[in-house]
């Protein structure tokens, strides 16, 4: 699988621009019983969702929250994802051929990876996953020179 492109985020206030295929093709919201369509499709999804939490600077993604927002929802097509097919391309998010972008958040209501098969709800969204984000700082401190040397708060602002 392709890794995202990096895209800065968009200042707060700007919409977020859907992608042609979620403003144009009703078929989207549906999960493709092809094998290989529907890795495809999961794709695009992982890529909006992505894009999407990015720009909106969501870290933790509920399902029943978010289920009816513009996310999953389109108004203008009258297509959304149902809630059924949005727990499977995060679910599929979750494994290693996903990216491993989602990873599962008990919550306090028991739902959860750790409660023995309910359904999930809540995911942290990893556009850029944690060894990412290291690999980022790492490239920042060589590139800033303070690579071995201390560094207090006031130099980093």
């Amino acid at each position: 699988m392709a890794p995202i492109q990096p895209t800065p985020p968009q200042p707060l206030g700007t919409a977020f621009k859907f992608p042609t295929y979620y403003a144009s093709y009703p078929p989207f919201f549906t999960l493709q019983p092809n094998t290989q369509s529907l890795t495809a499709q999961y794709r695009k999804w992982s890529r909006l969702i992505q894009r999407y939490c990015r720009h909106h600077r969501i870290y933790k993604l509920s399902l029943t929250t978010s289920i009816d927002s513009p996310l999953f929802k389109n108004t203008d097509l009258k297509k959304r994802l149902s809630l059924q097919d949005a727990r499977a391309v995060l679910e599929w998010m979750s494994r290693d051929e996903g990216g491993r972008r989602v990873e599962w958040v008990d919550t306090p209501g028991g739902k959860g990876r750790g409660d023995g098969g309910s359904a999930q709800d809540t995911c942290r969204v990893f556009w850029k996953r944690p060894e990412e984000w290291g690999d980022s700082i790492h490239s920042w401190v060589e590139g800033d020179g303070t690579d071995g040397g201390g560094v207090d708060v006031l130099r980093t602002c």
